[in-house]
Parts: structure tokens; C-alpha cells; sequence
């Protein structure tokens, strides 16, 4: 991997800065049909090279401690904490310290320290149901 492409954690923290709202959706990828992301969310996974975070959030919606939840089924507060050691924390709350599913990862590049992406549902014009992962300031 080239990670001199990589923005400074300061130049994506600033392009972050700027998505507020969003008004188009995407798909994250053909093996997650039902997941979808906004804009900023598809700017961090470009900018940060993080593919693997949203794919494994989108994949962690089957897992059962989040697919029965019943705190998780509107809302879901998903973080990203990295440690010095380039390791990391993904972690998914129903609210502020209330954590359901924690995962260690053992090893990351991720530029930030931390990131937050929210998660809720949606339908899409035809009626058909739809998660969504978002910035905070998306919201």
C-alpha cells in the first residue's frame, strides 16, 4: 500500500469538517445490498483507505448481538479508537457507554485517532429498508 497518498489526519479532518446534510446515497458495496452510506462517509473510506471499517461495519449488522438488539434497530453509535501500538477498538453503542459489540483490531493504518459513524435506517423511494452510515455532523 502507498500510504504517501494519504492525507494528513489534519487535511481529512478538515475535508470532514464540511459535510453537513447530505443529499445522495450510495451503496457500499454488491455483498452488502442493504447498507448504504452518505456522502462524508464515502469521502472518509476514499481519503482514510478505509474500505475494511464500513465493510465491516455493513457486515456486523448480521451479527446477532446487533441483528436482535432491540436498542440497535433505529440507532446505532459505531467508534473507532486507535491505539498507539496500531491497534484498535470498533465498538458499537445504543447510547453514550452503552456498549453491545466491542471488536479488537489487531492491527491498522487508520490516520485519526478516533472516528465516530452513526447508523440508522432508512427506505429507499420504492419502500425497501435500508442502513445508513453517517457522520455525526451529517446529522
Amino acid at each position: 500500500m502507498n500510504t504517501e497518498s494519504k492525507l494528513k489526519p489534519s487535511e481529512l479532518l478538515e475535508g470532514l469538517s464540511h459535510f453537513h446534510g447530505s443529499d445522495v446515497i450510495y451503496k457500499v458495496s454488491p455483498l452488502f445490498p442493504g447498507f448504504c452510506m452518505t456522502e462524508g462517509i464515502r469521502y472518509l473510506r476514499k481519503e482514510a483507505e478505509c474500505h475494511w471499517l464500513i465493510d465491516d461495519i455493513a457486515a456486523l449488522q448480521l451479527h446477532p448481538k446487533i441483528k436482535t438488539h432491540p436498542k440497535l434497530q433505529q440507532t446505532q453509535f459505531w467508534s473507532l479508537i486507535a491505539a498507539s501500538d496500531e491497534s484498535a477498538v470498533l465498538k458499537c453503542e445504543w447510547d453514550i457507554g452503552k456498549v453491545v459489540y466491542r471488536q479488537k483490531i489487531t492491527w491498522t493504518d487508520f490516520p485519526l485517532d478516533s472516528i465516530r459513524i452513526w447508523v440508522a435506517n432508512g427506505f429507499f423511494s420504492s419502500g425497501a429498508p435500508y442502513r445508513l452510515a453517517y457522520l455525526p455532523s451529517e446529522h
